[in-house]
């Protein structure tokens, strides 16, 4: 009863921020609330949180960004 389980994120600790972005390139951010989603996600579906700020006349192009930290 006294062993830690064993989770992979907690041994890479030390992982170059910039991995996550070479790895993830098909996420992008939504410039109003900042909500990350693939291309294919906000293709499909737009902003869970920005439905009803956005409206569904605008390509998700229009209101995200693939630059987001």
């Amino acid at each position: 009863m006294d062993r830690v389980a064993d989770v992979p994120a907690h041994n890479e600790g030390n992982r170059d921020p910039a991995d996550f972005a070479l790895t993830n390139k098909t996420l992008v951010c939504c410039y109003v609330c900042r909500l990350v989603k693939s291309r294919n996600q906000f293709s499909d579906s737009g902003c869970d949180n920005c439905k009803n700020i956005i409206g569904p006349s605008l390509s998700f192009e229009d209101y995200t960004t693939p630059s987001f930290s």
